[in-house]
């Protein structure tokens, strides 16, 4: 197989990019969510999935995909994610605010819950909800409290022998960030006669929440950090690709690309080590058009046709398309930027990304094309 030029890595260091934090993640050292069950790897330790109901992502479902048939966005109607941790671990506030809810709360299951009203940093007019559940502490603060981002306002718990932990399998925190809707606060799919495990295939779920790490860190962000992991990107029509040394190479042939939506079906394989997930996992993204507007393409490229061309799908039109698709020109590597925001077409939800840089490559020859990391950020 082609190897890429390791000499070629001093050239992007320096081109590093992570998105831009809107608030403070609820646990020291978690990882950015891009979507799949580890998050974005090189940016924290603590993952997304360990087991049954303790560790379940946006728009997941908690029954490995039984009735749904995969793992990951849009396979279920969960409003939240579900993050393994062990009990007693400090939550802090993601957003100032005011405390609405610190209770143990026992009808719904939700165990141990601080709810905090805040304005939202994307939109001064916008009110949204953050909610904390399964706490096994939740009397740092009280109903009408005024709250400091990043201030500690409990501890984690779920765990067996934990106090209030509410329906949970397991210790974790559920962590969720609710529209100012009519509905209860934390929302639940039940409110509109579904289960969790519903698939989330007409957006309700987005209705009413948002996909909550990502709109405190201000959007995906993917690095491909993991030595072969590809961060459930793919690539088509190309001889060779690869992960090595955080970076995605692909030597292309006629029109490569690689693209943010698993195989054709849509979907990837779970990540090896995720042995009780038996289905396959769902490679879709869900990013509010409204917020995140930007995208940015930190590449090396050996094979050129200018334009190079991002392509993407939406909640409203699932295809690709040239009328959803933005260009521009490769000069040298470097960190190119797209701003979506005057495109008519970018709105709804934003499923799936796709990068194009070349129309045709020499199959005879190596003439890689390198993909440091690639955001989509507000």
């Amino acid at each position: 197989m082609k190897k890429f030029n390791f000499c070629l890595l001093g050239v992007l260091f320096l081109l590093t990019f992570s998105v831009s934090f809107a608030g403070t993640k609820p646990l020291d050292g978690l990882r950015d969510y891009n979507g799949t069950y580890k998050g974005s790897p090189g940016t924290g330790t603590i993952e997304y999935r360990s087991g049954i109901n303790t560790g379940t992502l946006y728009r997941d479902n908690e029954d490995f995909g039984s009735v749904s048939g995969c793992n990951g966005e849009g396979c279920g109607s969960h409003g939240g994610v579900d993050i393994p941790i062990i009990s007693g671990t400090l939550v802090k506030a993601s957003f100032a605010g005011e405390v609405v809810k610190a209770e143990c709360e026992t009808n719904l299951g939700w165990g141990g819950l601080v709810v905090i009203k805040s304005i939202s940093p994307y939109n001064s007019s916008e009110i949204i909800y953050t909610s904390y559940a399964h706490l096994r502490n939740w009397s740092y603060y009280s109903v009408g409290n005024q709250v400091v981002e990043g201030s500690v306002i409990g501890e984690s718990g779920g765990g067996a022998g934990d106090v209030c932990s509410g329906t949970s399998g397991g210790a974790h925190l559920h962590f969720q960030i609710d529209k100012n809707h009519a509905f209860y606060k934390p929302w639940y799919p039940q409110l509109i006669n579904r289960t969790y495990n519903t698939p989330d295939s007409d957006f309700k779920v987005t209705e009413y929440t948002y996909n909550p790490i990502v709109f405190v860190v201000g959007g995906y962000n993917w690095t491909f950090a993991d030595q072969g992991n590809s961060e459930y990107w793919t690539d088509l029509n190309t001889s060779y690709s690869g992960i090595e040394s955080d970076i995605y190479w692909i030597d292309g042939n006629y029109d490569p690309y690689i693209w943010r939506n698993g195989d054709v079906n849509g979907y990837v394989n779970c990540e090896p080590e995720l042995t009780t997930l038996t289905k396959p996992c769902s490679a879709q993204i869900t990013a509010d058009a409204n917020i995140y507007k930007w995208v940015m393409v930190n590449i090396q490229n050996f094979c050129i046709t200018n334009p190079m061309k991002v392509y993407y799908k939406t909640s409203l039109d699932d295809t690709w398309s040239e009328i959803k698709s933005n260009s521009f020109d490769y000069t040298s590597p470097a960190n190119y930027w797209f701003y979506m925001g005057n495109d008519p077409n970018w709105v709804g939800i934003i499923k799936n990304i796709r990068i194009d840089p070349a129309v045709n490559c020499d199959p005879a020859s190596f003439d890689p094309n390198y993909f440091y990391q690639i955001t989509l950020q507000r």
